[in-house]
């Protein structure tokens, strides 16, 4: 079996195990990780802030109360939403509270202006499916946030996933998979690579 095999049938059980994570419990799980990030990052000493939107069907954790903490604590920081995969990165844009949402997989900021490729941020959050002690992350597959995290070598990396998810030192990674620095679940924040 192919190191592609293995992480298609990871990626398949672990999507399955989040979806039979009951609503109440997701909303406990979610308000865990966020308050274990927010004590991660070092507000005083960033200027930019870049997650993802999340998709509430594949049960990411949700990063809209990580975002409003950084709106109503650090408004000087500039942050930026990650949504639509576009060409081989993700599609980013520039967000705040006002910010006009549309609904979709995965919502796009639909009134704010698009990252440049060569802008550079200070903290970056990542959703995985999937998590190993080393900081590889299982993600779905496309390689989009290796090759956006190749453009973005200062910057502090943040993985949120659910605990049940640890997949200990098992899953196998390519030479271009880049481990994330932190893993934050509702139990642990993981200190890892790079």
């Amino acid at each position: 079996m192919t190191s592609s095999d293995i992480k298609t049938l990871l990626r398949r059980r672990l999507l399955a195990r989040r979806q039979h994570v009951s609503e109440d419990e997701m909303q406990a799980v979610n308000a865990r990780i966020v308050a274990q990030t927010i004590q991660t990052i070092d507000w005083p000493n960033i200027h930019s802030l870049h997650s993802y939107a999340p998709i509430s069907s594949q049960r990411e954790v949700e990063t809209w109360s990580l975002f409003e903490y950084a709106w109503q604590h650090w408004p000087r920081i500039r942050t930026a939403a990650a949504g639509t995969l576009q060409g081989t990165l993700p599609q980013s844009w520039f967000v705040d509270q006002n910010t006009l949402w549309q609904r979709g997989h995965p919502p796009i900021a639909k009134d704010a202006s698009s990252v440049s490729r060569d802008y550079q941020f200070d903290v970056i959050i990542i959703p995985l499916i999937g998590f190993d002690s080393s900081g590889y992350r299982l993600g779905y597959g496309g390689g989009y946030y290796d090759r956006f995290l190749k453009t973005q070598q200062s910057a502090q990396t943040i993985g949120l996933g659910m605990a049940c998810c640890f997949l200990g030192s098992d899953l196998p990674h390519e030479p271009h998979d880049i481990p994330l620095q932190w893993v934050i679940t509702e139990t642990h924040r993981y200190r890892c690579g790079r």
